[in-house]
């Protein structure tokens, strides 16, 4: 503890240019400032930012930006605690895994202890799941992916020019119920290095169809003709060998 003269004399810059720092900290939450009396306490949360940046404690990258035009930014059920965010047009949840989330209509349910539910698209390295009911668990680091629509992939593949490139798999496959892993639940920072991170489990069967019509006028009907895919896992979602 200690006065905003004192720090200021500590940095040896103007008392003015001190206290708006200070009001800045005061609003991120890392000190408590009182305006009045020039009193500045520390708060833990200061001490616990220092160890994430010099990498001794987990941190997770995770953040909600709405920008909902003219509807309101969120709502919050007086019920259910739970809130309603608009206007959210992606979530990073792990850079180092490359998992980013982009919920349909930018909506996202908000609940208990950062967990939240949304319908949308999970980029996930090289591959991209389709569905609804997603939910994130954050304590677990995992979305249970109860509903995929489809599953879209890119696998490695050289260019008519030579050069190395990333091509999609045109099968889709889909129908699929399972969970993926981000990372492991003590490392959402990134600081250790997990190379088997994405981890998807595929826990049902899963199907892929031909019954489009620019496939032979749609002739495979997919009640005749479709694979049955075993239920798997796929480690290594964004550096896997085809």
């Amino acid at each position: 503890e200690f006065y905003a003269s004192e720090y200021a004399a500590y940095l040896n810059m103007p008392p003015t240019q001190v206290r708006q720092q200070l009001m800045t900290m005061s609003y991120l939450g890392v000190i408590n400032y009182d305006v009045e009396e020039e009193w500045v306490s520390v708060r833990d949360r200061l001490f616990y930012y220092l160890k994430a940046q010099s990498g001794k404690v987990d941190y997770d990258i995770i953040r909600f930006l709405s920008n909902p035009g003219k509807l309101n930014n969120a709502s919050l059920s007086l019920v259910t605690n739970e809130i309603i965010i608009h206007g959210v047009p992606a979530i990073q949840l792990s850079d180092s895994q490359s998992v980013i989330i982009y919920p349909y209509r930018g909506d996202v349910l908000l609940k208990k202890n950062r967990d939240f539910e949304f319908d949308g698209k999970v980029m996930a390295g090289l591959f991209d799941f389709y569905g609804k009911k997603f939910s994130f668990s954050y304590d677990q680091f995992q979305i249970d992916l109860e509903n995929i629509d489809s599953m879209k992939f890119f696998v490695p593949v050289r260019m008519k020019d030579g050069r190395r490139g990333l091509g999609q798999v045109k099968t889709v496959i889909q129908d699929i119920t399972g969970n993926l892993l981000i990372d492991k639940p003590n490392n959402k920072s990134g600081v250790k290095i997990f190379p088997e991170y994405p981890i998807f489990n595929s826990l049902k069967y899963s199907y892929a169809y031909y019954d489009k019509p620019s496939i032979h006028q749609g002739d495979y009907n997919r009640d005749d003709f479709y694979f049955q895919i075993n239920p798997y896992s796929i480690d290594s979602l964004d550096d896997y060998s085809t």
